[in-house]
């Protein structure tokens, strides 16, 4: 008996359609869960080497106040490359080009002094600290720490 002798043109159509979609579908599943695990797999990596560079890092001081000293002298001395060392390991690539421009612009002097004046505020404490800079009871700027967890040491986070 041959199936397809009662079966219409129409229906051949209707079913090859169906199983074209569904195979579609699965092919479009299948390259989602291949892309999600390749993103996955990227972010991992990225942490990972995050996390090398962080266990290697040795740049900074035993407290905020010994990192901002380093990071000022480096400065004053235009070492960009030094001075951008003692940024966290993430943003030393976008400091080292703003430290750049501040040596460019003739900036050093007056940022120096003003990082000289920052003081402590009150709520820091933990691996996250952070100091302030004011004037006329207001504060002109301030500087964020936070601690290695590696190595121990202070790194500035934000200028």
């Amino acid at each position: 008996m041959n199936i397809f002798k009662k079966t219409s043109p129409t229906s051949l159509w209707i079913v090859g359609g169906l199983v074209v979609l569904v195979g579609i579908c699965w092919y479009l599943g299948g390259w989602s869960r291949l892309m999600t695990y390749w993103s996955q797999r990227q972010y991992l990596n990225k942490i990972e080497n995050l996390k090398e560079a962080y266990r290697q890092d040795t740049y900074g001081a035993a407290t905020p106040e010994g990192t901002l000293k380093l990071f000022i002298d480096a400065f004053q001395k235009g070492d960009v490359e030094l001075a951008s060392k003692y940024f966290v390991v993430e943003k030393q690539e976008e400091y080292r080009d703003k430290i750049g421009s501040w040596i460019k612009l003739n900036k050093r002097d007056e940022l120096v002094l003003l990082f000289k004046r920052a003081s402590w505020n009150d709520a820091s404490g933990g691996d996250k600290d952070e100091m302030d800079v004011w004037e006329s009871g207001e504060i002109l700027t301030s500087i964020f720490f936070s601690k290695n967890t590696y190595s121990g040491l202070w790194k500035i986070e934000q200028l």
